[in-house]
């Protein structure tokens, strides 16, 4: 059994569902848990598992439009000028 915190989120690798149960038991007994077996989300960030091909995708639903609200919000800190010009 092997687990990693990054605040309130664990990720747990488990051989055998019993041990990973055991460990859900008893934190169910102290605190408020949700449980995803299927490993889809971890501290905000979606996982997509594709155990045949052996591959993992990475999302971040909503990061891009969460930035660029504080990135509007914030406005640049001060104007900036290039030497060149740009040619596209």
């Amino acid at each position: 059994l092997t687990f990693t915190i990054v605040n309130d989120d664990f990720g747990i690798k488990f051989i055998g569902k019993q041990h990973a149960q055991h460990l859900i038991d008893k934190l169910e007994k102290y605190y408020t848990v949700e449980t995803d077996l299927t490993g889809a989300l971890y501290s905000g960030i979606k996982l997509d598992w594709d155990y045949l091909a052996r591959t993992l995708d990475i999302t971040m639903p909503g990061y891009v439009a969460g930035k660029t609200r504080t990135i509007r919000a914030s406005g640049p800190h001060k104007t900036t000028t290039l030497a060149l010009p740009c040619r596209p």
